[in-house]
């Protein structure tokens, strides 16, 4: 029997956080978001979000019949959002999908996928497929160069399904030099602490070889560069 969440009123969920004055129930009616669900890992007046963060949170709600996850600023922390909102349509599909967006909130596709923390204890061939669409996804970043800025602690920026999502572009910048490949494998594969040291003895990876490996691409960002790094990964069939 599926057990149908229930969609909180704007009025009842705490969509100001973490001071109630501000005007974004007003804002997320307008633009047509009907109701708010309580679900995720983070909670706040018994209430549940997505994400809080150091400068949003994020919540799922119902917006055009559908549900959605919505970004709003912080209200001790208030900035533009059109920005991050802009960056991030330009990252799709590397980045959940945007809708619609203001100054004061981000209504994006909402992706159920597991985090990256949750998928890195399965068996080998499942982890290689999961770190290729994780580091296939930061190269595409790179590409595109558009600069994440906060990769290096993956675990809560990256979800994995079918495809590899990156989320969060609050950091993010066009003006920098991409290093979303980098930052991510060492993330990933190149800490001496846990997990990155459990991944990369049970990949058999040689760092010393990884490293040089990074450094050829670092000067020289291209698929054939990204391929060595792929192949020192132990990620290329």
């Amino acid at each position: 029997m599926v057990v149908e969440l229930k969609c909180y009123p704007l009025e009842e969920f705490p969509v100001c956080y973490p001071k109630e004055n501000c005007d974004f129930r007003k804002e997320l009616r307008k633009a047509g978001v009907e109701c708010v669900y309580s679900i995720g890992k983070r909670e706040f007046k018994k209430f549940r979000f997505l994400g809080i963060g150091f400068r949003g949170v994020v919540f799922l709600a119902k917006w055009n019949n559908i549900k959605v996850a919505i970004k709003v600023p912080r209200t001790d922390y208030l900035y533009d959002m059109r920005k991050e909102a802009l960056i991030q349509k330009m990252a799709y599909p590397i980045a959940p999908k945007v809708f619609e967006y203001s100054r004061s909130f981000i209504i994006m596709e909402y992706v159920p996928y597991p985090d990256i923390s949750e998928r890195i204890s399965e068996p080998l061939p499942a982890l290689k497929e999961v770190l290729r669409k994780v580091l296939d996804a930061a190269f595409t970043l790179d590409m595109k160069g558009i600069d994440h800025g906060e990769l290096v602690r993956p675990w809560k920026h990256v979800l994995v399904g079918e495809r590899a999502v990156i989320l969060d572009y609050g950091s993010a910048s066009l003006e920098r030099k991409p290093s979303n490949l980098t930052s991510i494998v060492s993330g990933l594969l190149m800490k001496p602490s846990p997990p990155a040291s459990e991944i990369a003895r049970k990949m058999g990876i040689n760092k010393a070889e990884l490293v040089e490996a990074l450094k050829l691409y670092k000067k020289n960002p291209s698929e054939d560069t990204y391929r060595i790094v792929l192949m020192k990964a132990h990620l290329l069939c």
